[in-house]
């Protein structure tokens, strides 16, 4: 039925096919001279649309119980898989939120270590800062007193090796220094140096196996897309703006009395184009 069907609005279309090449070589053909060439063209253009219509009526025929059918199937389909998506939705929402969960505890334990070994390095230059600032035995004996044998060796227990590491060899640092302070003659500059920066580098090494270990998991399967918001129209710049064309056209319709050809109202001119009416 739908094949007879179809074979019979084809027929039409092909019956008007001559007639609408015909005519669409008349009305290429036209060159308007006077009132006489001017009546023959609007006839033929008039005629001309008038093949427009009927084939857009043919089309419009052919396809409607097509169109109004495949409506039909999607909006059945829709009803069978919209609970379906749903639940894919909640699915995808559900991983995606464990999976920044568990992102966020990792950070979290990285940057606990990292605090430690920043509270570790800051102990040791400072007692190297402090001890530097002595200018004889008894101030460095001092100082190394307290930042180095009254050193908080309980406060950062789970990194009490690397904290106890580091409290030699500021002991060696003090040592080198108090060479310095009572036998300058004995002295080595360079001795002290190099056991600053071997303290140095032993602070930087602090927790960096630790934090290796902790492994941030990735977003298996994720993706990130970019999105927007408007915070400031003034900030936007002009070519980034789209006019909403249906308010202009309403405005232009409602205040077409008013507009005159070429005004300016709200930074958008209005102007009229010409065009020719056939019927």
């Amino acid at each position: 039925m739908t094949e007879i069907s179809l074979k019979n609005e084809q027929a039409q279309f092909d019956a008007l096919k001559k007639q609408s090449t015909e005519i669409a070589e008349k009305c290429l053909k036209l060159k308007v001279s006077d009132e006489v060439t001017k009546a023959v063209a609007t006839q033929n253009l008039s005629k001309a649309l008038g093949v427009v219509k009927d084939i857009e009526k043919i089309r419009e025929e052919m396809k409607s119980p097509y169109f109004q059918a495949g409506k039909q199937i999607d909006a059945a389909a829709k009803a069978l898989s919209a609970p379906i998506v749903a639940a894919i939705d909640e699915g995808k929402k559900s991983i995606l939120a464990y999976d920044q969960e568990q992102r966020q505890k990792a950070l979290a334990e990285q940057n606990r270590i990292l605090a430690i070994k920043t509270a570790i390095a800051t102990y040791s230059n400072q007692a190297i800062a402090e001890m530097d600032k002595a200018s004889n035995y008894d101030e460095l004996k001092a100082t190394r007193t307290q930042w180095i044998v009254n050193a908080p060796k309980d406060k950062w227990s789970e990194f009490l090796p690397d904290f106890e590491a580091a409290i030699l060899n500021l002991n060696e640092y003090a040592k080198s220094l108090r060479v310095g302070l009572l036998t300058p003659a004995e002295s080595d500059p360079i001795e002290a140096e190099t056991i600053k920066e071997v303290v140095l580098a032993e602070i930087a090494s602090v927790g960096l196996a630790e934090i290796k270990s902790v492994e941030v998991p990735k977003l298996a399967g994720s993706r990130k897309t970019w999105k927007h918001e408007v915070v400031d129209f003034a900030q936007i710049p002009r070519e980034m703006l789209v006019l909403d064309e249906a308010k202009i056209k309403a405005f232009m319709s409602e205040n077409k009395n008013l507009l005159t050809d070429g005004c300016i109202v709200k930074g958008i001119k209005f102007f009229q184009v010409e065009s020719l009416s056939i019927r």
